[in-house]
């Protein structure tokens, strides 16, 4: 009978240690083990927006390094969104389903659209860095994590009226962001105000000639340079050939030391508002990562 006993409570003892698998017993108390929690973060680290994921990776970086106890059960798992949508809807579905993320961050504009549609279908939490407000409008799994658009034009179209800059032309790449500031513009002019659409580009192309004549040959009061990296300093150098001299302005696209570098001066006095990165920080970052990219966003 005894022996019988035993190995019921042994029996008994072998299931609780099958229930119980990652929990410490120890005198009689449960003591929860602390659980892995996963991080999905899309970004774009390869493609025409590469510096914007990689600051935001080396922000994670440098959040790790400054707080190792509170973030010592957290692991990144970083997918390449090279900034498109159909990409990123597929990079969450590997992070939900593959790596079996707890909650997903996502950069960009564009991407967060597709992905914050779905999540919210699947009750599925998700952080997004747009500047896009309804991205997050009357969702419940979704929380906007970024300044908003709305914003970045108003503090733009501000120091375009102190310039006395009332009748603006506009060269505009077809993307959401820039899609997206363009049409706040437009939203927040007063009466005796004009933004005009001169030309659209798609992403990578560089010659600017025709749109750079037509700008030549109107009477601006300054140009809204709505172009992405890599775009921007050809712009000013077939400007600056082709002799046109009008103000201009852009977008946090302009806080790119080498498309300045690239431009051979001529985009000189040019003005934009960006998210602001502290000069402790940036001091900071410049030391550990050798430059100061897109800063903000690893701030």
């Amino acid at each position: 009978m005894k022996t019988l006993f035993r190995k019921v409570l042994r029996g008994i003892f072998c299931s609780l240690v099958v229930t119980f698998s990652g929990l410490q017993i120890d005198l009689g108390i449960v003591v929860a083990q602390p659980r892995q929690f996963t991080v999905g973060a899309i970004l774009p680290l390869t493609g025409p927006l590469t510096a914007y994921g990689v600051a935001t990776q080396n922000g994670f970086e440098l959040a790790k390094m400054d707080n190792p106890e509170l973030l010592k059960n957290i692991e990144f798992v970083l997918e390449d969104s090279q900034y498109d949508p159909k990409k990123s809807l597929s990079s969450y579905h590997k992070l939900k389903e593959s790596a079996e993320a707890d909650l997903i961050y996502i950069w960009g504009y564009g991407p967060s659209e597709p992905v914050t549609y779905i999540a919210e279908k699947e009750k599925f939490p998700i952080v997004s860095a747009s500047m896009e407000r309804k991205v997050s409008k009357d969702k419940t799994f979704t929380i906007r994590f970024c300044p908003y658009i709305e914003m970045e034009a108003k503090s733009t179209l501000n120091q375009l009226r102190k310039r006395g800059m009332k009748r603006i032309g506009i060269v505009k790449t077809d993307l959401a962001y820039l899609d997206g500031f363009y049409n706040a513009l437009r939203n927040e002019l007063k009466s005796d105000e004009i933004v005009e659409l001169i030309d659209s580009y798609q992403p990578g192309e560089t010659d600017f000639k025709s749109s750079i004549m037509k700008l030549r040959s109107a009477n601006y009061d300054g140009i809204g340079v709505l172009l992405m990296s890599g775009q921007i300093s050809p712009f000013y150098r077939q400007s600056k050939q082709l002799g046109l001299n009008v103000r201009t302005f852009g977008t946090d696209f302009f806080d790119n030391i080498g498309e300045a570098k690239d431009a051979a001066g001529a985009m000189s006095g040019a003005i934009f508002s960006a998210p602001h990165a502290t000069k402790e920080f940036r001091a900071r970052y410049v030391n550990i990562f050798g430059n100061d990219l897109q800063v903000a966003w690893a701030a």
